[in-house]
């Protein structure tokens, strides 16, 4: 559980930085959002993994 965690708030602190938002605002109100998008959407999908540099366990948390 503690690395799922992890995971979720390494991603949310990627996310932050490029949308100028806190990491407690990012898990609460963007990636909900992020997760479904990226599941739908293979372009989406794609340019978040490269703008976000995402690690292949940061990857298959958003897939979950």
């Amino acid at each position: 559980a503690k690395q799922k965690s992890m995971k979720k708030k390494a991603i949310a602190e990627k996310v932050g930085e490029k949308t100028h938002s806190s990491t407690k605002e990012v898990i609460k109100d963007t990636l909900p959002y992020l997760q479904v998008a990226f599941k739908k959407n293979k372009n989406f999908r794609d340019e978040l993994m490269k703008e976000l540099d995402l690690s292949k366990e940061e990857v298959e948390w958003l897939r979950k």
